[in-house]
């Protein structure tokens, strides 16, 4: 019997340090994300965006040749297939573009919708509003738009002007109205888009998600259009820019201009917004959170934001990356991908490991269906 009792007490004895040595080993909370650079050597003339399929794999689109390069393990890309689509008559200008876990693509050309299925285009009924941003709802495009008609509308449909629209066989129908009871002036563009210019994302469960650009407001659309959620931080206020941001902001639009083919028949009038831009991008985690990519201060620091819809609980973590303006960002299987909008800037991956490990901070002045959320 003693020897039996022995045995136990080294067993114990043995869990004891292995237990202690597990809680010693555990890594230090990061308190800020670092990305690191993928899909080096590999760069061209012309917008860029990320997408990410359900399994996981990541992919970059050359927008301006319609290209699709696979990342691979290494973060590389790999060799690219080219998007069929019709003779084009002239040269895409591609301002926003979306995958979905299918592998298909939407994408805002010009003020025009290109909509690709298992890599051939299919042809989209004529759309008379401004587009702001895309995205795939169950294999269909859904789009928001800008209260501006930009062709023929209905006198029913200026006086009821749309927020987000989806195709059908022969016309455009509406999935949530705008705020606006009519169209507004176009001189006051500028105040209705910081309003509305957003970000789409369509969740695993098929609901829409519209994040604003210039105000910390997201929506939860269902798919019928009904508002599910409303989260807003800091009031949605709006934030200025100072003018040496605006100035460097204009100088990389009239370079970024300068890359795209040249079209002597057009005219281009580029106005900066005097707005920070606060949302840059947002896409559901395999964890089943939302994150939301923000611009930090003018320095060129990120912020990344998780929304644990469960836990109903806003958290954010500092990202260093040498990044600025416009980015895309998916949720890769092994990494959260950063795609700047330029194709000659780095893009950027953040490991799930590192995300997990962060030490995420509760954000402030957090408001959710109307009701001030308390700090955990």
């Amino acid at each position: 019997m003693p020897p039996r009792r022995s045995y136990w007490i080294g067993f114990y004895c043995a869990a004891a340090v292995l237990t202690a040595s597990l809680c010693w080993a555990q890594p230090e909370p990061l308190a800020v994300l670092t990305a690191s650079p993928f899909g080096g050597g590999t760069e061209w003339d012309g917008p860029q965006f990320v997408g990410a399929d359900a399994k996981g794999r990541v992919f970059v689109l050359r927008a301006q040749e319609l290209e699709v390069y696979p990342v691979g393990k290494g973060g590389g890309l790999g060799e690219p297939k080219r998007l069929q689509t019709a003779p084009l008559t002239e040269p895409v200008v591609i301002m926003d573009a979306a995958m979905d876990r299918h592998g298909d693509w939407v994408m805002k050309d010009k003020n025009e919708l290109r909509w690709f299925r298992s890599g051939k285009e299919v042809p989209l009924p004529e759309l008379h509003w401004g587009v702001t941003t895309v995205a795939l709802r169950k294999g269909t495009p859904i789009v928001a738009v800008l209260p501006f008609p930009s062709g023929h509308v209905q006198k029913s449909d200026y006086l009821d002007p749309p927020l987000l629209l989806s195709p059908g066989e022969h016309d455009w129908s509406v999935l949530a109205p705008s705020v606006y009871d009519t169209a507004p002036d176009f001189h006051d563009y500028t105040r209705v888009m910081q309003e509305q210019d957003g970000r789409l994302l369509v969740d695993a469960g098929a609901d829409v998600w519209l994040a604003c650009r210039y105000r910390y407001r997201l929506v939860r659309y269902s798919g019928t259009g009904q508002e599910r959620m409303t989260l807003e931080v800091g009031g949605a206020k709006l934030q200025q820019r100072s003018d040496a941001a605006v100035a460097a902001s204009l100088a990389d639009l009239e370079t970024e201009l300068a890359r795209m083919p040249e079209r002597p028949e057009a005219t281009t009038t580029i106005t900066v917004n005097q707005s920070r831009e606060l949302i840059l991008d947002l896409t559901e985690g395999r964890d089943g959170n939302l994150y939301l990519l923000l611009a930090g201060d003018e320095s060129g620091t990120l912020l990344l934001d998780r929304f644990d819809r469960a836990r109903r609980v806003l958290e954010r973590v500092p990202v260093r990356a040498d990044a600025r303006g416009i980015l895309s960002i998916a949720a890769g299987k092994d990494a959260l991908y950063l795609v700047p909008f330029s194709g000659h800037a780095t893009r950027w991956r953040i490991p799930w490991a590192d995300v997990e490990r962060a030490d995420w901070q509760p954000v402030e002045d957090v408001v959710l269906d109307g009701l001030e959320m308390d700090l955990p």
